[in-house]
């Protein structure tokens, strides 16, 4: 059963039905076990999980039982159960050994635990899986690999081996001119001729091999970065929700781990292994007996080796695994940092952090450990050899069967043989480590192409936004829109208000088209995209000037007076004019330099200058005082100056009704599209709700 590890505290289930599949010869990756692509704020209910193992054809029972019960079902057989573990979390048990039970969990790795720790643990649930007669065995495919080998087809390769060949040419002229030298039966002329070709051979395999390095470099950048950032970025909007954004940096972080391992590690110790290995035939030339004692020598190196790697390969996945999760802990605190000074917990996130850190600690100490372990191994092994070598062939000169030029050549040849094996020996542990990688990153390779916006193609038509039977629900089942039909005309003013947590932004987010639910809903925009201003829910300012926040087109000096004149009627315009250098002022990441009022009315102003047809505000007016959302309301929505844009709002100011064409009341999950009056008279639930609200 292979360790798969998960992405977020919400899909540790996911990660152990992965595992159980691929018990049962059914490789796949975690991600294509996503059915849409959030999870709930919960997690996954075994209900969800039986309707995705219809998929892969097992058996699935899942009951309640003691953990007297699921040890003794391990004592009986071997299969691995999904059990719930401390309330909120599955693990897998893999397997009972003694007094030890042998655990998978996701979010760390294989764990060994007692029966005690097992059983208070243990949160009484437990999933198996069973064969059924129409399983079916899947082979994984790893999207990582296939790119990564694409990037060293071609001429980098010939360029490698031109290098590779020169090195091993260098290196036999190097094996008969110490030869040569020891024996002195050869001119001073032609050792000083070797000698230069010997340099030469290596100057220009340096030369040769570097320029592949460059270009190799240049393509892993077309075949490996710029396809995980198509990748990535193609992700619909809830997957980004789903994942935190310290896990994504640092999945594409790892990109650039696998491109250093491969061009500093890997391909010269493989280039110096191979150029070395055909002077070992020169050594079988010299010597059969000390060839054959170094051969066997070096091949129960490898074995061991091959042990060390695999071990290592599973204590590096749990690395990873930490590294992610502790850079996930640390941004989401400081996403919060204000809250923490303001409340002074900066020694309760301390002592967090430290925990997280530590934990990230202990898995890298085993790390260490296998290094440590390594170069004692190659040392040890290193003088085995030389010295078993200088032993045997100590007695093959006093019996003369070679001379002592051949012993030193062969001792030197060999110390050089030995030390490129264990580099070799380094090597793959980095392929361990890109194995590791790969894993992690396999899934931001996969293209996900989203629904296409259905556009009407009348440029007479008035309608900006039809949606017919619109429904939306998150994945487990729970209903948030469902069968709701509504059609908004260009130049209309509409508001979203409805109790929180009835959709309100979830039916904003369903018009903008980044949420894809069933039905369909249709835009009277030829260029949608290019064509609406947005204001939404954590968005913020970039790091730059006032201007370049505001405006990202070619600049004139009207349309600096018009973005001036919006940022007037936003009462902001004095602000700006009194920063430093006015509209050209630089900004802090996130206008942390600015209040967050004065951030908003850049925004909403940011939406009116780029000369947008349609615009969606989501809750645009929350940091807002009074004075400046009346203001708002005077000088934007009631302006003459925007009857040709459409606006779509989510606001909970219910005093907004009053200043919009219809009201889009979200209840019960369905939609009713009227203005205020007649909603008012129709509705008994919109004016119960009007009545305890802010009018």
């Amino acid at each position: 059963m292979k360790m798969v590890l998960q992405n977020s505290n919400q899909d540790c289930l996911l990660a152990c039905y992965c595992m159980i599949l691929s018990s049962k010869k059914i490789n796949i990756h975690i991600y294509e076990l996503y059915d849409e692509e959030i999870i709930p704020p919960d997690g996954l209910s075994a209900k969800y999980l039986q309707k995705l193992n219809s998929r892969f054809n097992l058996t699935m029972h899942a009951y309640k039982s003691t953990g007297e019960d699921i040890l003794e079902g391990l004592r009986q057989e071997t299969k691995p159960y999904i059990v719930q573990w401390k309330t909120d979390h599955f693990i897998v048990v893999e397997k009972l050994s003694g007094a030890k039970v042998k655990i998978i969990d996701p979010a760390y790795g294989k764990m060994t635990l007692t029966l005690d720790e097992f059983k208070q643990g243990y949160s009484g649930y437990v999933i198996c899986f069973t064969k059924s007669g129409k399983y079916i065995s899947i082979k994984k495919d790893n999207f990582f690999y296939k790119h990564l080998i694409s990037v060293f087809k071609g001429k980098n390769i010939i360029f490698y081996l031109i290098a590779l060949l020169l090195t091993q040419f260098s290196s036999i002229i190097f094996s008969i001119l110490v030869r040569e030298i020891l024996k002195n039966t050869m001119p001073t002329f032609y050792l000083i001729f070797f000698l230069v070709c010997l340099i030469s051979g290596r100057l220009i395999s340096y030369i040769i091999e570097r320029s592949a390095q460059t270009a190799t470099n240049l393509k892993f950048e077309n075949s490996i970065s710029k396809k995980m950032f198509n990748g990535l970025l193609s992700r619909s909007f809830l997957y980004f929700r789903n994942n935190p954004t310290g896990t994504l940096l640092e999945k594409l972080n790892l990109r650039t781990v696998v491109r250093d391992s491969i061009l500093f590690h890997i391909i010269p110790s493989v280039i110096n292994f191979l150029s070395v290995f055909v002077l070992f035939i020169y050594l079988i030339y010299i010597s059969p007996i000390l060839s054959l004692i170094t051969g066997i020598l070096i091949l129960f190196f490898i074995i061991i080796n091959y042990f060390m790697y695999k071990y290592r390969l599973s204590v590096n996945m749990r690395y990873i695994q930490s590294l992610i999760q502790t850079s996930t802990i640390f941004q989401e605190d400081l996403d919060q940092i204000d809250v923490i000074k303001a409340l002074g917990l900066e020694g309760k996130y301390n002592e967090s952090w430290s925990e997280a850190s530590l934990t990230t600690q202990k898995t890298y100490n085993r790390l260490l450990q296998i290094n440590s372990l390594s170069n004692f191994l190659g040392q040890t092994f290193l003088f085995t050899t030389i010295t078993t070598i200088l032993i045997v062939g100590v007695l093959l000169v006093n019996h003369y069967y070679i001379t002592i030029a051949d012993l030193v050549v062969f001792q030197t040849t060999a110390s050089m043989f030995i030390n490129a094996t264990t580099q070799v020996q380094q090597s793959f542990f980095e392929f361990g480590n890109i194995d590791a990688y790969g894993e992690k990153m396999s899934e931001l390779f996969q293209y996900t192409k989203d629904k296409e916006l259905k556009i009407i193609q009348d440029k007479k038509s008035n309608i900006a936004i039809e949606a017919k039977n619109l429904s939306y629900k998150y994945t487990g089942g729970q209903v948030v829109i469902k069968g709701s039909s509504f059609l908004i005309k260009k130049g209309e003013k509409i508001v979203i208000i409805g109790k929180s947590g009835s959709g309100k932004t979830t039916l904003l987010s369903l018009m903008l088209g980044i949420v894809k639910g069933s039905g369909s809903i249709q835009f009277g925009y030829a260029d949608f995209r290019k064509k609406i201003g947005i204001v939404l829910q954590g968005m913020t300012l970039r790091k730059g000037t006032v201007l370049e926040n505001l405006y990202d087109g070619k600049l004139s000096n009207e349309k600096i007076k018009e973005i001036e004149v919006v940022l007037q009627n936003l009462n902001i315009l004095n602000d700006i004019n009194n920063l430093p250098k006015k509209i050209y002022s630089q900004l802090f990441q996130q206008g942390k330099n600015l209040s967050g009022g004065q951030v908003q009315r850049l925004l909403i102003a940011k939406s009116l200058v780029n000369d947008n047809e349609i615009i969606f505000w989501d809750e645009a007016f929350s940091s807002l005082d009074n004075l400046n959302r009346e203001l708002l309301y005077k000088n934007i929505l009631n302006n003459d100056k925007y009857n040709d844009k459409t606006f779509i709002m989510v606001s909970h100011h219910l005093d907004v009704v009053s200043q919009v064409d219809r009201v889009l009341f979200v209840d019960n999950h369905t939609v009713k599209l009227q203005p205020h009056s007649v909603l008012w008279n129709s509705s008994e639930a919109y004016r119960k709700f009007i009545k305890t609200g802010e009018l």
